[in-house]
Formats: structure tokens, C-alpha cells, sequence
């Protein structure tokens, strides 16, 4: 990595044509970009800085714990997810320290959709579809199954049968995968 600010570095994107910047030109991007994104009140520019932020190291990963402890509260939803999935060790400690609860992934951390057969999976990230056994079937066929982060099985109503429906629905999973 180039240690002059100054100058590119290999996550950074630069403007021109044919001729080279001036030599006393400011290079938009790197660490100083992400950390300008970051002010910004736009809720995606922060999560796109901050996925940028893993790019740069330690320092990268300083402004993503940082975030948790500075951000609203659906930031901070993501920048925990991040840290349990790209911030190594010391971003899980960072999680157990700002907030135990953040170290899990809980139900409540999904939007939750109601899967309708007819329309398929539109979104996945960060989603958790209900199904019942019926659609459960038809979720299993849909082409972006493998996207799906979380399922919420509705069996409910079946109090005298839980066991049975549950795994009828465990069943009904690994049988297609």
C-alpha cells in the first residue's frame, strides 16, 4: 500500500481522462473518503463506507467499531453484523464489550416478510420470511433460496402436534439440500 495520501491506493477510484492529476491534487477516496462518507445522514453512503472501511485494515476497522458505539440504531444493526462476519477477533470482542447482544443474531434483527408464491423472494438481506408448511414447499423452489438469511416456520395452532410440525418443517428443509 502507498504510504503517500496523496496518491491512489488500490480501493480507490480515480476521475480523469488521458492526463495524470496535478501533482498537488487531492485524491478523493482511501481512509480519508470512507471517514467522509461516514458523516454523511444517508443511511446506505454509511453502510457502503463502512463495508469500504474493512479495505483499510486495522485503521479501517477502528472507524467500524467506532460506528457502533456513534451510529442510529439501524446502523448499528449492520455494523454489528459486519464485525460477527469480517471483524476477525477483535471485532467480536469490540461487540461483547460495547453490548453483549450484539455478538447474536436474533430474530429481531430481520425485517420480517410473509413469502407469497406468487410474487417469490424480492428481497434477502437482512429478511426473515414466514412461511407456513404449505408455502414452505414452494420458498424450497424458488431459484434465490440459497440468498435466504433466516425462515420463520409458522406452526402455531398445532400446540397437541409442535414436535410433529416442527419436524415435518427440519425434514422438509434438509430433504432439499
Amino acid at each position: 500500500m502507498n504510504n503517500n495520501s496523496n496518491q491512489p491506493g488500490e480501493f480507490d477510484a480515480v476521475l480523469g481522462g488521458e492526463a495524470p492529476p496535478p501533482v498537488s491534487a487531492v485524491v478523493l477516496g482511501g481512509i480519508e473518503g470512507v471517514k467522509n462518507r461516514l458523516q454523511s445522514s444517508v443511511v446506505e453512503v454509511q453502510v457502503a463506507a463502512l463495508s469500504e472501511a474493512f479495505n483499510y485494515g486495522d485503521v479501517g476497522l477502528d472507524l467500524v467499531i467506532d460506528a457502533l458505539k456513534n451510529s442510529s440504531q439501524q446502523v448499528k444493526r449492520i455494523v454489528a453484523m459486519f464485525l460477527r462476519e469480517r471483524g476477525g477477533e477483535k471485532g467480536k470482542q469490540a461487540l461483547l464489550a460495547v453490548n453483549p447482544w450484539l455478538f447474536f443474531t436474533k430474530i429481531d434483527n430481520y425485517n420480517f416478510e410473509d413469502f407469497k408464491p406468487d410474487i417469490g423472494i424480492t428481497s434477502w438481506f437482512n429478511t426473515a420470511y414466514a412461511v407456513d408448511f404449505k408455502s414452505l414447499n414452494l420458498l424450497l423452489k424458488d431459484l434465490k433460496i440459497n440468498k435466504i438469511e433466516a425462515l420463520i416456520c409458522e406452526i402455531w395452532g398445532y400446540y397437541n402436534n409442535y414436535d410433529t410440525y416442527f419436524f415435518n418443517f427440519i425434514n422438509t428443509i434438509s430433504d432439499n439440500y
